[in-house]
């Protein structure tokens, strides 16, 4: 039987690792970089745009508050102008009852027509001269 030394022996399991260790990653620092940096910008000017539409919409939503505080006033408005025309339509349909019963101050009669009513009028100066 031939003696087997510990070159021998070691020579197999030795030669195993270096197998799998010498095929694994060979990739480089620089390599890596490589590949990297472009996806590395693209998150960046992702994240920048981002920031920035952020900020729009933050002016946006005090924009909205804004107009929501002036439609709301608006609102407010209308309801007193509609207040206003319907207590305006009320006098106007209380004024055709009044129509009909003013009397003419010639006449004695009821009179149809609305004549305009002066506290004083005028006086007419006599041609007599």
């Amino acid at each position: 039987m031939r003696h087997v030394g510990f070159r021998e022996r070691a020579f197999f399991p030795m030669s195993l690792l270096l197998m799998v260790f010498s095929s694994g990653c060979i990739a480089t620092q620089d390599w890596v970089n490589e590949k990297i940096f472009p996806v590395e910008k693209r998150v960046s000017e992702t994240e920048a745009g981002l920031t920035k539409t952020n900020g729009r919409v933050s002016s946006l939503e005090g924009q909205v508050q804004t107009m929501a505080s002036q439609i709301a006033a608006l609102d407010s408005r209308l309801n007193q102008t509609n207040a206003k025309a319907d207590r305006a339509l009320e006098n106007l349909q209380q004024l055709k009852i009044d129509r009909k019963l003013v009397l003419d101050r010639r006449t004695g009669r009821f009179s149809p027509r609305i004549r305009p009513c002066s506290p004083v009028e005028p006086r007419r100066r006599s041609t007599a001269s």
